[in-house]
């Protein structure tokens, strides 16, 4: 999950927020998508495709949502690459939030890893009164071309403090059998990008907002880990990742902590 995730949690009394958006199409530079080999990316366009996975499942099957990993395959693009994600935040009674699951999820040798430590995404739904804003008291039209919607994703990524990712090797019962090795993170921006939300049970309505179908141009920033296919052999590992920034730029924190248990089996 992300901090932008997190941003109508102040904006309609909701657990998370979301500034989403509509924009002339003439305006969307096109990025990749989700059918394209994910090869041929870049690893910035891959944060344009994780987040159209993303916004693309329902609540019900999103792995957002899910403690476990059950749902960890869900609509995933590629068969040897898997996109791993945050969780659906808690408010915490210092007015920190916080993301914490530990999942178990089961792969392929060979599988590569793409996933998010801490990332924001900008839109301007909450300022398209037919597309379910305000979020907040306001005046519309209040649309935001990419350069201001990219400025907000930068000024948000700025106030990250703290990003891990790790990667060590276990037994079955998931007890570490060696040092943690890092994995090291990269901070990357995406190109402008459209997503598609389901007509029902999308994330937005499940946070009091009602809308569907295409949403364009969206910009996001983070700090992203990749593991190629060649580092998971067959065996069990322990990942952890996740990072701390502050809440709409202000003094309490958002954080991300998540473990995954890892079982790489033919």
């Amino acid at each position: 999950m992300s901090k932008r995730l997190i941003r109508k949690a102040t904006q309609v009394a909701a657990a998370l927020g979301l500034l989403w958006a509509v924009f002339a199409s003439t305006q969307v530079v096109k990025a990749a998508s989700t059918h394209t080999p994910w090869r041929n990316l870049s690893l910035s366009q891959m944060t344009a495709v994780w987040w159209q996975w993303a916004f693309s499942l329902q609540v019900s099957v999103s792995p957002q949502f899910d403690p476990t990993g059950a749902n960890a395959y869900s609509g995933q693009p590629y068969s040897d690459l898997l996109f791993l994600t945050g969780t659906i935040t808690v408010n915490q009674p210092n007015g920190d939030i916080l993301g914490q699951a530990t999942r178990s999820i089961t792969v392929k040798p060979g599988t590569a890893l793409f996933f998010p430590l801490i990332n924001n995404e900008w839109d301007n739904t909450c300022g398209s009164k037919h597309l379910g804003g305000p979020c907040s008291p306001g005046k519309f039209p209040n649309i935001l071309g990419v350069p201001e919607l990219q400025a907000l994703a930068t000024a948000a990524t700025d106030t990250v403090t703290t990003v891990h990712a790790t990667l060590a090797p276990a037994d079955a019962a998931f007890n570490e059998t060696g040092p943690a090795q890092n994995l090291g993170y990269t901070r990357l921006v995406s190109p402008p990008f459209s997503f598609t939300l389901p007509a029902t049970d999308n994330i937005y309505q499940h946070f009091g907002i009602n809308v569907s179908g295409t949403i364009a141009p969206a910009v996001s920033d983070g700090y992203y880990t990749f593991v190629p296919g060649g580092v998971l052999t067959q065996g069990h590992y322990v990942l952890r990742f996740g990072g701390t920034g502050l809440i709409n730029f202000g003094a309490n924190t958002f954080t991300e902590d998540l473990t995954y248990r890892i079982t790489v089996a033919p």
